[in-house]
């Protein structure tokens, strides 16, 4: 290499007139031979290059560099591509050995298919009998369950769960397998389950031992609270009384003390204006049903209802939100449903920490205060054909529908 631009250093001084332009046309052409991988053309064109012009020896230094380093690569690529050959050739034999060892595993494979066809005809026979006995069972088990649907769907099942049912001279209540219900027990007469969530069960007295019928107003987890509907039956050992549907338009005198144990008190369907003072003395009720009257209020003294949990207004003449139920801190059931004129919720609602559950159905109530949307409880919220604004609907149906889940 070093001869070679001793020669071209010689050729340079001659050449110099020539320089410009045969140079840059040799320069040019060498370039373009570099591309198409002529490594010995390119070289001379740029030995060329170089005799044209010695001022520019340090190009052409560089120039020819590229070329060897080049032909450096293509020697290293054509030493790869051998080695590279020579591996496939090793492969090749290694793949042969292979392809041979596979075509005796293939002798053995066929003769081993050959056993498994036969087996796999047998099975096929034994699967086509099994196939026509499970289209026979299939059957009878569709026939087994459209009865049991039927027998299911002639029952009325509370909140889809609980429905009552008679076997053996005694009523008890079934879920919707079917199963009986133990902690619901077994009773000499029974009622289903109302809308509150309430059945009537009776046990039988026995007229020899003198003991008379004892009734039970019964919720869905099997308490129990020892039930009358008449005045005259009233005394400490009675826990629910019942005086729906009895013309009243104001509450009877109740003995402050045969009253004291009442935890359930029904008026529904009745026509209350007003609930008078003494309802305060009644400070162990836990559910007041005041449904279909004419309440267009709740008096002060309802605040005295300390361990009231459910309370039911529906079917009323409220307008407003009764301030005073905001007072009745361990309340978990409020419906309000049905009181046509009502038009909103305070916000001091979020102070029933206790409540699970709220109905507003055919209210006028249109959207609902962001605090009661925080309580920890809250469970549901019903609001049929109530003009609810569509941001509360979207916030009550999320809660709603994780409850579901």
């Amino acid at each position: 290499m070093k001869n070679i631009i001793l020669l071209a250093s010689l050729l340079f001084i001659s050449l110099t007139p020539f320089a410009q332009s045969s140079y840059n046309e040799a320069l040019k052409q060498g370039d373009e031979d570099l591309k198409r991988n002529d490594y010995s053309t390119a070289l001379k064109k740029y030995l060329i290059a170089g005799y044209f012009d010695q001022s520019k020896k340090e190009v052409v230094y560089k120039k020819v560099n590229e070329v060897f380093t080049k032909i450096d690569d293509s020697r290293k690529d054509a030493i790869d591509a051998k080695n590279a050959a020579k591996k496939s050739e090793e492969d090749a034999v290694i793949a042969r050995d292979a392809a041979k060892k596979s075509e005796e595993d293939a002798v053995v494979a066929r003769d081993a298919a050959k056993k498994s066809e036969e087996d796999a005809v047998v099975a096929r026979d034994a699967a086509k009998k099994s196939e026509e006995d499970a289209v026979v069972a299939k059957n009878d088990a569709i026939k087994e369950l459209n009865h049991a649907n039927k027998l299911i769907n002639a029952f009325y099942f509370y909140d889809d769960k609980y429905a009552l049912a008679y076997k053996n001279d005694q009523f008890y209540f079934i879920n919707k397998n079917g199963d009986s219900i133990d902690n619901l027990g077994f009773w000499d007469k029974a009622e289903q389950f109302n809308d509150k969530g309430y059945t009537k069960v009776i046990k039988l007295g026995e007229e020899n031992k003198n003991r008379p019928d004892t009734t039970y107003l019964m919720d869905t987890l099997g308490t129990k609270y020892k039930y009358t509907n008449k005045l005259y039956e009233i005394d400490t050992t009675i826990y629910a009384l019942d005086l729906s549907s009895q013309n009243l338009y104001g509450l009877p005198e109740l003995s402050e003390d045969g009253c004291t144990n009442l935890k359930y008190l029904n008026l529904n369907n009745n026509k209350l204006y007003a609930l008078p003072w003494e309802i305060s003395n009644l400070n162990s009720l836990e559910v007041l049903c005041l449904d279909q009257n004419q309440l267009s209020g709740l008096p002060t003294y309802i605040d005295k209802l300390t361990n009231l949990k459910k309370l039911y207004l529906e079917h009323n003449n409220i307008t407003k939100f009764p301030p005073e139920i905001l007072n009745l801190k361990k309340l978990t059931h409020l419906d309000l449903s049905n009181n046509k004129k009502l038009t909103g919720l305070p916000h001091d609602i979020g102070n029933l920490k206790e409540l699970m559950w709220l109905d507003i159905s055919n209210t006028m109530i249109t959207n609902l205060p962001p605090e009661i949307l925080e309580l920890p409880n809250l469970r549901s919220i019903k609001y049929d054909n109530t003009p609810l604004d569509n941001s509360s609907r979207s916030e009550v149906d999320k809660m709603n529908n994780a409850e579901k889940k």
